[in-house]
């Protein structure tokens, strides 16, 4: 019995012994974004324009994953991936940027001809697409006409 009690009294030591020890565990978890799975175009600004104008603020393309996580950095020659099209759009003149943590940033966007309204700038990234509206009012005069009334 006093062998008994001697065995329950060490086990009793040994389970308090690892009871004491603490163990410092240190995890860091850095989200990695995956691979793209959508853009969502936001216009920072007004969206409304004048024909012949420049839109004032930029259009902000954002890339995102499956998961929403911003695609932190674009690869090389994505650019060249990036169409934008639009009723009227002077895409000549259109800046396109690679925007660090976001995407890109559309700048100099410019409509000239057609109707008064909405008209939609269609962003297309890979297979990704997505509109922005914009609402085109009446710019300046592109042409004046003097009639003279001695003529009629």
């Amino acid at each position: 019995m006093d062998a008994l009690k001697c065995l329950e009294k060490k086990h009793f030591n040994l389970i308090l012994i690892v009871l004491l020890h603490v163990f410092d565990v240190v995890y860091l978890s850095r989200p990695e974004p995956g691979e793209v799975a959508q853009i969502k175009c936001v216009c920072q600004g007004s969206k409304k324009t004048r024909l012949g104008e420049v839109l004032e603020a930029d259009i902000i393309v954002n890339v995102t994953d499956i998961n929403g996580n911003k695609i932190k950095k674009v690869p090389h020659g994505a650019l060249s991936h990036l169409e934008v099209t639009g009723e009227g759009l002077k895409s000549k003149q259109l800046q396109k940027v690679i925007l660090p943590n976001t995407g890109f940033a559309l700048r100099q966007v410019r409509f000239e001809g057609g109707n008064l309204g909405q008209r939609e700038l269609c962003v297309k990234y890979h297979d990704f697409t997505d509109y922005v509206k914009l609402q085109m009012m009446a710019g300046l005069p592109t042409k004046l006409i003097f009639v003279d009334p001695a003529l009629n």
